[in-house]
């Protein structure tokens, strides 16, 4: 089923990477962290340019579960796909000239945080179970900022708490 979505993003006119979990379990495990319960996948904000409901078009074969926040600074969907577990695909936006982010709301509290990194200096192919994906050619750089220099290490998931144990999180405001 990610394959099948990143064929219809990449027909949108996007370039799906795979960014997050995703890619620090390709990157470490060669597969996805078998105690995840999700996939995740990166868009530019240069790339969105369609229109939400064109988005949500090739979504058809996913049940749609959320989109967040807003178009121009933290737009998230969440989609579960049939048969299998959700998938989040996180907008990046441009922080500076060096640098991106990507956002979340903490929905019990309403804070909302950016996690920024370093630019992808290009993007590379990567296979995942038999499936070409785009990858960030700077993938260590980039683990390395968003799970700290002890990456390597496997956490449970159920105690890693995104807005916290990500050392690239960084306070957003809060929704009223």
């Amino acid at each position: 089923k990610l394959a099948e979505l990143r064929d219809n993003l990449t027909n949108l006119g996007t370039m799906p990477f795979i960014t997050g979990g995703t890619l620090l379990g390709w990157y470490r495990e060669c597969a996805i962290i078998p105690h995840t319960s999700d996939a995740d996948f990166g868009i530019l904000r240069q790339e969105y340019r369609n229109s939400r409901t064109e988005m949500l078009d090739c979504f058809v074969n996913y049940q749609k579960i959320g989109n967040f926040i807003q178009d121009y600074d933290s737009l998230e969907f969440t989609l579960v796909a049939n048969g299998g577990g959700s998938i989040d695909i996180f907008i990046f936006y441009d922080q500076n000239d060096t640098h991106v982010y990507t956002a979340g709301l903490d929905k019990e509290s309403h804070n909302r945080y950016k996690w920024i990194q370093p630019k992808a200096n290009g993007y590379c192919s990567g296979i995942l179970y038999d499936h070409l994906f785009f990858v960030p050619c700077n993938v260590l750089e980039i683990l390395i900022v968003e799970y700290g220099k002890n990456w390597e290490i496997d956490q449970p998931t159920s105690e890693f708490k995104w807005w916290e144990s990500s050392p690239n999180a960084a306070p957003n405001g809060k929704l009223t």
